[in-house]
């Protein structure tokens, strides 16, 4: 019978592709991060190259609650449990955490900051917008606004139907509202306002034609384009930022490599390329803009570096990916099977 052992996050580096406590933890103690070396894909001509495994699996409490826990002699919980979206925050990375309802903010020189507890119940998208960092909470159906120590103080959008993907554009937002099978662009403003203008603009309604969407959870943004995981029609869409118009598509059911039945995670690097994560290949596949597949990275597995995911209890799943203006790719995943 299999069990999560473990939470970690993997670092790529690209090679030359051309292709607990009352309040917000800060100062926690960081995770462990290893290195790691000779594992590159492809093997004989390494585009891609894993660098880094951060793992989650041990607490990220403070140091006073660590006391508390020691004078008590209460376990210590795990601070993660299923890590789901992964965003840049400058140096620092952010990982949201379904499974406890927290978010976390990594330093990977170490140290950590964790939300209080319940300020989300179920946080799924997170992004950092020059500055400002934004959550989804898909449980609760808002989007909010957080302060340093990750703490919600503006909600930007409420009562919406399991917002789940988010990423920034030049002026606002744009959130993928999966149980209501579109999108939403919120403004700020003015620029440097913390605060939305008037009602998100809605994008999109539920099909399988251009533009339409079922079940979108990914999002990301480059220059004019908007890219869409629609996860339920198996395809990632090319969507005109400007007007929300089609552009164009690719993907489709199935399970061979470059195949997208189960899109998790999507972003794009500073050359163009997209990288999307599968949640049923197990994989992060990298494509050119018009869906030409390039390299498809990693499998079912438990050694590290033979997949970029680990697992839920009953399989393996990737989630959130996110490329940092490049050279490094970053993929959240849930844990390690044991038998």
């Amino acid at each position: 019978m299999s069990r999560v052992v473990a939470g970690r996050l993997l670092l790529a580096g690209l090679l030359g592709c051309g292709l607990g406590s009352s309040v917000g933890c800060t100062g926690a103690a960081g995770p462990r991060i290893e290195t790691v070396a000779d594992l590159a894909w492809p093997p004989t001509a390494p585009r891609v190259r894993l660098e880094t495994l951060i793992d989650l699996s041990r607490s990220l409490e403070g140091r006073t609650a660590r006391r508390l826990r020691r004078l008590t002699g209460s376990s210590v919980p795990r601070t993660v449990q299923r890590p789901y979206g992964v965003a840049w925050d400058g140096e620092r990375l952010l990982v949201t955490d379904p499974g406890t309802g927290r978010v976390i903010r990594l330093d990977l020189e170490g140290g950590a900051t964790v939300s209080p507890p319940r300020a989300f119940a179920s946080p799924i998208g997170v992004a950092a917008c020059s500055g400002r960092v934004v959550v989804t909470d898909s449980r609760d159906g808002r989007v909010a606004l957080v302060d340093d120590r990750l703490r919600p103080t503006v909600e930007l959008a409420t009562g919406l139907q399991r917002p789940t993907g988010i990423a920034c554009t030049a002026d606002g937002v744009v959130v993928a509202e999966t149980g209501r099978h579109r999108l939403l662009r919120i403004p700020w403003a003015h620029p440097g306002a913390a605060t939305p203008e008037g009602t998100p603009t809605p994008l999109g309604h539920r099909g399988a034609g251009a533009g339409e969407l079922n079940f979108p959870v990914a999002l990301a943004v480059a220059g004019t384009d908007l890219w869409v995981g629609d996860t339920l029609n198996f395809r990632l869409q090319r969507l005109d930022l400007r007007t929300g118009g089609f552009v164009g598509d690719f993907g489709r059911l199935g399970d061979a490599p470059g195949d997208l039945p189960r899109i998790k995670g999507v972003a794009v690097d500073r050359v163009g390329h997209v990288w999307v994560s599968d949640a049923v290949l197990d994989q992060v596949a990298l494509y050119r803009p018009e869906g030409d597949l390039l390299l498809a990275l990693g499998g079912p597995g438990q050694t590290p570096g033979l997949q970029l995911s680990l697992s839920r209890p009953a399989s393996t799943e990737p989630r959130g990916t996110e490329v940092r203006h490049a050279p490094r790719a970053v993929q959240a995943s849930l844990g390690r099977r044991s038998r």
